[in-house]
């Protein structure tokens, strides 16, 4: 016999969301407003990616998302011209990258920390500046103990396929290309502060976005962490699996693996609202069961 939600705890619920969102609006107009004040646009040339992989596919949809955002629009024969900085990028400025700002032979660079894919799709189109905002100054330090103070604080991922220690990349266009990365990230459920949920709809995995409930983000390049355990565990993209026996297969290796701070649906299946309980009960007991493990 199912039981049903008396009246005024409904109201409850949707009184109590809505502020949610009011909540979270009203932080992000004045982190946006922070941003469009701190953040200034450089020569793309001066970023140094802060990790060695990305995904092709994520770039490619980046560039489309941009275009259909009117942010670059296509002159003639592939050739873009832009709605940001003088016709330069096509990222607005509360759309700003967070860098670390760091000094190399006496020039002053700045390594990305996030939207590395941003950055790809705007290098596709042919735009030449970027806008960041400097979340660590590292300025001070020589560059070596820059990228050792950044690693030491697990801000930075200089790791190559299956986690080993790779050399750092002075450029974007060196980039490695990751399938298996962009195989984890199709995956997952995003679920945002009111439990609502968007993505996947056969799931691997959880993340909640804007600091929501009930899942909590505990790990920086959770993608990339994911990915190593598959890729050591010899997990390949077989392309005579479907899909739904790929995300299985990486399921039982995540589930099996050393590290229990990630969010994977334990049991195979299509995602629903009625199921979403379900899965973050699992999520929730799985993390009472078995310590959080750091990975090197």
């Amino acid at each position: 016999m199912k039981l049903k939600m008396p009246y005024y705890t409904k109201i409850i619920v949707f009184i109590l969301c809505f502020f949610s969102i009011f909540v979270n609006y009203a932080y992000k107009i004045l982190k946006e407003d922070k941003l469009t004040k701190s953040a200034f646009y450089i020569d793309v040339k001066l970023l140094i990616p802060g990790q060695v992989r990305y995904s092709k596919i994520h770039a490619q949809k980046k560039k489309e998302e941009f275009i259909k955002n009117l942010w670059a629009e296509e002159v003639i024969n592939n050739k873009f011209k832009f709605g940001f900085n003088n016709n330069k990028s096509a990222l607005p400025i509360n759309k700003a990258i967070p860098v670390i700002k760091v000094q190399e032979n006496g020039k002053i660079r700045y390594i990305a920390l996030d939207g590395h894919h941003d950055i790809m799709a705007n290098l596709l189109l042919g735009a030449k500046t970027i806008p960041v905002i400097i979340e660590y100054d590292f300025s001070m330090l020589s560059f070596k103990d820059a990228i050792n103070e950044a690693i030491k604080r697990e801000i930075v991922y200089y790791k190559s396929s299956g986690g080993k220690k790779a050399k750092i990349i002075r450029s974007f266009k060196h980039l490695i290309d990751d399938p298996v990365r962009a195989f984890v990230s199709e995956h997952e459920r995003r679920i945002n502060s009111c439990g609502a949920s968007t993505g996947a709809n056969y799931v691997l995995w959880i993340k909640s976005m804007d600091n929501g409930r009930p899942i909590k983000q505990e790990k920086n390049f959770i993608e990339f962490i994911m990915t190593d355990e598959l890729i050591k565990a010899g997990f390949t993209l077989n392309p005579s699996k479907t899909e739904e026996e790929l995300v299985d297969e990486a399921r039982a290796i995540l589930l099996a693996s050393n590290v229990f701070d990630i969010n994977i649906v334990e049991k195979a299946g299509y995602f629903t609202d009625s199921n979403y309980r379900k899965y973050i009960l699992e999520l929730d007991k799985r993390k009472r069961q078995k310590p959080i493990i750091k990975t090197q």
